[in-house]
């Protein structure tokens, strides 16, 4: 048997009658839970002036790099039957931690050009993601993360736009990514794959509202995505603040027209706790034949709206002097916490 001396029985009883005196406090209630909202850039600008863009000029990238908490990049038609010195060095150069597997070498499409939008053949998708996982074991720095195909683009059975049903081919997009996941998370352990980079557009403002109305296809694409690939880390969409089909500005301000935007990370998260990235967002549309750019406004709205939603998202501009924020909302953001 245990003897307890004296001394610390003296002190346990003293301990105790202390915990009498005091007064009980009512329980501390939970703090809400909030997320982290990033902002991010997706490069997408060549090194020398080509007829698909102008490289940025210095204090326009040192503008993104200083804002940006995460990089995309585009894997195009680089690889072993193009030119995979232009990977090397362009992947090397932008530094990214998110692959965008967006298009297809010649030999995956029906024409054989590797720069269109059209969907890889599936008679080609195992050869091309053994293609895609060679690319992400190659790349330096290696992908954190890595999506999918770009915006669901190309016409069924080769892409994955139905034109007899008039929605996306949202099974045959499940059966490339379930293909192709496996392999890219052998290639880089570690990496997080996600899908399924669709766009969402909106119609239609109705009478007295200040955004449009969700494409029921394209939150149709996600829902089925999220079932089809339950191994998926991350949902990831694009799309802007603007109208389809012209591309207009609903009427209403910057903040309302950014709502759009929040009401599909609210509606994701309604589904899943998964992080959330918004790879193209585009801060722009049309207004009496001239293009209205809302970013100063826009941005920090909607960082701080979204950050009040539990979860992690990350919003990515699109990196071209024509879409991307202007240099003092980039400084802006730069000093956000």
């Amino acid at each position: 048997m245990v003897t307890i001396p004296e001394e610390l029985r003296t002190m346990g009883n003293r301990l105790n009658e202390i915990a009498d005196e005091l007064e009980t406090e009512p329980p501390v209630p939970p703090q809400p839970t909030t997320g982290t909202a990033k902002f991010g850039t997706t490069w997408c600008t060549p090194k020398e002036a080509t007829n698909w863009g102008a490289p940025l000029t210095f204090e326009e990238a040192k503008a993104l790099k200083d804002a940006s908490k995460s990089f995309a990049s585009h894997v195009l038609a680089w690889g072993i039957t193009e030119d995979i010195n232009t990977f090397d060095n362009y992947w090397t150069w932008r530094a990214p931690d998110l692959m965008l597997l967006a298009k297809a070498p010649g030999w995956a499409k029906a024409n054989g050009d590797p720069w269109d939008e059209m969907g890889p053949m599936p008679s080609t998708w195992g050869r091309l993601t053994d293609h895609w996982a060679m690319l992400a074991s190659r790349a330096n720095p290696k992908p954190k993360r890595a999506i999918i195909w770009s915006e669901c683009r190309g016409v069924y059975p080769n892409g994955f736009w139905d034109l007899n049903r008039n929605r996306w081919a949202e099974n045959h997009y499940g059966d490339l990514w379930n293909m192709a996941a496996p392999k890219l998370r052998a290639a880089v352990p570690g990496i997080q794959v996600g899908g399924p980079y669709v766009g969402m557009s909106s119609w239609n403002t109705p009478a007295g509202q200040t955004k449009g109305t969700l494409d029921a296809r394209d939150l149709a694409m996600i829902e089925t995505f999220m079932s089809r690939c339950p191994t998926f880390d991350f949902v990831a969409c694009d799309g802007g603040i603007d109208l389809r089909p012209n591309y207009d500005l609903p009427p209403g301000t910057p903040e309302q027209h950014v709502e759009k935007l929040l009401d599909v990370l609210r509606w994701v998260r309604a589904r899943t706790p998964k992080p959330f990235l918004w790879t193209e967002t585009y801060m722009h549309g049309m207004k009496d034949g001239k293009l209205v750019k809302e970013h100063a406004r826009a941005w920090p709205y909607l960082l701080n709206e979204a950050a009040k939603i539990p979860g992690e998202s990350v919003w990515y501009c699109w990196g071209s002097q024509r879409d991307m924020p202007d240099l003092e909302t980039l400084k802006a953001l730069a000093a956000r916490p």
